[in-house]
């Protein structure tokens, strides 16, 4: 049972994070998109508002995002989306390097497509575990895995549905320096991000699922490069994502 005051807190947040018209940011992002069968485009888009906090001791965070809406060649909104999400870290073992925790987190979103009565809203919860493994030479390891609903793990939700059936996210991560390639200053972090629904719901014919990769270079006083895509075989339309942004 979520406490009201989570209730609270996440309509609160959504409120902010749904803007009627594109709002200002905190990060700047210009992306460009290949899709199978379309032309690449590279663009300058108006940039994504981004909010956040994390504690001193990473411990506790709160944050949230409300890309630019969607619009059709006459300049008519026909989608637009935010959401935002809190969560704790509990560290249940530390022993060397190696650190196990329980990460409990709340989320809660909010989408709008032409053709709806109004905006989807939706607040959903998970429990993750996550183990980090610190490794010589300044890299690192971790792995997440966890349970939720289809909203608290950020799993596809189909238009028109409700989001009451489980699914697992599991996240696998390296980082570390690119020291040894001879850029001291440089990072690297490597992900992969898998969700799968546990259940259908109607009118779905299989459970949705999504597995993406995601790899971000930066360096110190310099915009991180985001690179992102659909994995290997994955089911679906591939794609193909390319960022640079630079928080301030």
């Amino acid at each position: 049972m979520i406490p009201p005051y989570f209730r609270l807190l996440a309509a609160a947040l959504l409120c902010v994070l749904m803007p009627a018209r594109p709002a200002a940011s905190y990060e700047m992002l210009t992306e460009g998109q290949s899709l199978t069968g379309q032309a690449t485009r590279a663009v300058l888009p108006s940039p994504p508002m981004r909010l956040g906090w994390t504690s001193p001791d990473k411990a506790f965070w709160i944050n949230g995002e409300s890309p630019e809406p969607k619009r059709d060649t006459a300049g008519q909104i026909v989608h637009a989306h935010g959401a935002g999400a809190m969560g704790a870290r509990y560290r249940l073992l530390q022993h060397g390097r190696f650190a196990l925790s329980l990460v409990p987190t709340i989320r809660a979103q909010a989408v709008w497509q032409e053709g709806d009565p109004g905006a989807r809203q939706g607040i959903g919860g998970a429990l993750f575990e996550e183990l980090s493994v610190t490794l010589p030479a300044g890299f690192g390891f971790r792995a997440r895995g966890g349970l939720g609903d289809r909203t608290g793990v950020a799993g596809p939700v189909p238009r028109g549905m409700a989001s009451p059936s489980l699914a697992l996210r599991g996240e696998i991560g390296f980082s570390g320096s690119l020291a040894p390639l001879g850029f001291p200053e440089a990072r690297f972090d490597l992900q992969l991000i898998s969700i799968k629904a546990l259940g259908t719901e109607i009118g779905e014919s299989r459970p949705p699922s999504s597995c993406e990769l995601k790899l971000e270079l930066a360096t110190f006083r310099t915009a991180p490069l985001r690179i992102g895509g659909s994995c290997p075989g994955a089911s679906g339309e591939g794609r193909v994502t390319l960022g640079i942004g630079g928080r301030f």
